[in-house]
Order: structure tokens, then sequence, then C-alpha cells
């Protein structure tokens, strides 16, 4: 899929998938496409492998893949500034670490 494709394929997601948690959604599909994410590695998702001020995801891979740093950037890094803010108004960054992203 070319990037040009993975634009689309996000902005179609974005707008076609309905509900209270549509833009969560289109965010997890992003990351996955963009990082190369399994279903399991999303579903873990911790806010403490997110660094929004270094603009870094810290991916622990599963079957046997090794630990990597991603970059976050642009649309990617405001989406999820958008979605810590929606869900957690009050954010503490020290109680971050037993928060998971996808979570509603």
């Amino acid at each position: 899929m070319s990037p040009d494709e993975g634009r689309e394929a996000h902005r179609r997601c974005a707008t076609s998938v309905g509900g209270r948690v549509a833009e969560r959604d289109a965010l997890l599909i992003m990351m996955a496409y963009r990082h190369g994410l399994r279903a399991s590695e999303i579903a873990g998702l911790r806010w403490d492998q997110i660094d929004l001020k270094a603009g870094v995801l810290h991916v622990t891979r599963r079957k046997n893949g090794s630990p990597a740093t991603h970059p976050l950037r642009g649309l990617e890094l405001c989406a999820l500034r958008s979605r810590r803010r929606q869900q957690f108004p009050n954010y503490d960054r020290r109680n971050r670490a037993r928060w998971y992203l996808p979570i509603a």
C-alpha cells in the first residue's frame, strides 16, 4: 500500500466508521498501518508506550520480535493528543502506565 493509499484508507475509515469511538478506531487503524502492528499489539497499547513530547512510540513486539522505537509525526501525533484529552480530561502522568489506549 502506498502512502497515498494509506491516507485515503484513513480518511475513509474516519468518515465511514460510525459510533462514539469512530475517531479512536480510525487512529488505531492508522497506527496499525504506519507501524505494522498486529491486532494483539494494538489491543495491548498503553499510554506509557507513547511519548508525545518526544514524538515516539515504544513497541513491544509479539511473536519473537525485537522491541523497537517508532517516530510519531503529523496527523498521528495530533490524533493521539486529541485522544488522550478525550479519554482523560484530568490526565495524571504518574498513573499513565495502567491506562490502555484502545479502551473507550
